[in-house]
């Protein structure tokens, strides 16, 4: 089948067209079955030019506009294929008039926009992508892959992180119960392939309809696989309020969400998050005791003023031994990687918050504000006024 070909059976499926730019966004052609009709993305050069900046060779995505709004964007080598737009919900007239108001089309003449469901479309745009590219993701990664974006996650850690902090401080047939045993099993076992291959599954039933709204039915389902992904962590070893901190803040992320596509996205990205924590403690596991032990202590007291003789009477063992264990183990002396600890978590709050240095200074346990300064810039070979100035997210 030619590219020609696939692109005209797309248009018969979803009713959305599929423009064709070249790599420097010259427009080539489009495919469509209601010529009549305005073309938004020619109406739009900005809009379309936003678009096309997202393309890329290795993986196909899909780009959200509004709160129903989805196009395809595909990368085929020389040509920059884009799909829609499709709308997600039964309300088109709505979204028409959104597309109308946002894209310089003529009010007054007519405009229409079809309703794609997510897994059509979505298919559509795989099919696209592995024909022209070569490139071939499930619909589970493309999902993540659009919406899961290096922001998102760096946001996602910052409120985890935050989260960590501030506990320390003061939770028709159905989908076959054997895909979700296994899809949990791959979560507490912290196996990345496995959980793969369970949501590739094929089967018979559905995820129970918990609302007539498609939206709030994909909050409700992320939200329920969120909260069975983190029992399953904690049953792989998560610490309880790491995994409980993790569900609230990929909850809020899902309650937030202007689609099922975000939804989704998110959902899938709260379980590779579980099972790729898991599958480090198991690493960590496999440390000597002890070392895993005081590991797992110095963690617990960041807040604390910690010294190698208050670890060593909680362990039960001599500081001596203590020190030459993690030193024999570890390679590095326990004083440092005490040290190196509360650096961590320190950077943290110089990047995502105003927080004064005599404050973080006390949050982690360091006699005075020069005592951290010291050893910040001893370690990271800048003050953490510097540290802050350049990596800060508050900064101008």
């Amino acid at each position: 089948m030619t590219t020609q070909q696939l692109c005209r059976h797309i248009i018969c499926l979803i009713h959305a067209p599929v423009h064709v730019y070249g790599r420097d966004g010259t427009f080539l052609t489009v495919y469509e079955d209601y010529e009549e009709q305005q073309d938004l993305l020619l109406s739009d050069d900005v809009f379309c030019r936003r678009l096309l900046d997202r393309a890329r060779a290795d993986t196909p995505l899909l780009y959200a506009e509004g709160d129903a709004i989805l196009y395809g964007i595909v990368w085929g080598g020389e040509d920059v294929y884009l799909v829609g737009p499709c709308c997600l919900s039964q309300d088109t007239a709505q979204a028409a008039r959104y597309l109308q108001q946002n894209h310089r089309l003529d009010r007054s003449q007519p405009y229409s926009v079809s309703t794609v469901p997510l897994e059509l479309l979505a298919h559509a745009v795989l099919m696209l992508a592995e024909t022209v590219s070569g490139v071939s993701v499930d619909v589970n990664q493309l999902l993540r892959v659009s919406f899961c974006d290096g922001q998102m996650l760096e946001d996602m850690q910052m409120r985890i992180q935050q989260a960590m902090y501030d506990n320390q401080e003061q939770v028709t047939l159905h989908n076959p119960y054997q895909q979700e045993l296994r899809e949990q099993d791959s979560i507490r076992t912290g196996d990345l392939a496995l959980l793969t291959a369970s949501l590739q599954e094929v089967y018979v039933g559905r995820v129970g309809r918990m609302s007539a709204d498609p939206l709030r039915q994909a909050k409700y389902n992320a939200v329920a696989v969120i909260v069975l992904a983190s029992r399953s962590a904690i049953a792989g070893g998560v610490q309880p309020e790491l995994a409980f901190s993790v569900a609230d803040t990929f909850i809020r992320q899902v309650d937030e969400a202007r689609n099922e596509a975000m939804a989704i996205a998110y959902m899938r990205q709260a379980e590779t998050e579980y099972c790729k924590t898991v599958r480090t403690l198991s690493a960590v596991a496999a440390e000597h005791p002890l070392v895993a032990a005081c590991k797992s202590l110095v963690m617990q007291r960041l807040h604390s003023k910690l010294e190698v003789q208050t670890l060593a009477r909680e362990l039960g063992v001599t500081p001596k031994h203590l020190s030459s264990t993690f030193s024999r183990k570890t390679g590095a002396k326990l004083k440092d990687y005490i040290i190196q600890e509360k650096l961590r978590a320190a950077k943290f709050r110089l990047i995502y918050s105003d927080d004064s240095y005599d404050d973080i200074a006390y949050a982690y346990g360091f006699s005075s504000q020069s005592h951290f300064g010291r050893e910040f810039k001893k370690w990271e070979g800048m003050t953490p006024g510097q540290y802050r100035k350049q990596y800060g997210q508050n900064e101008p």
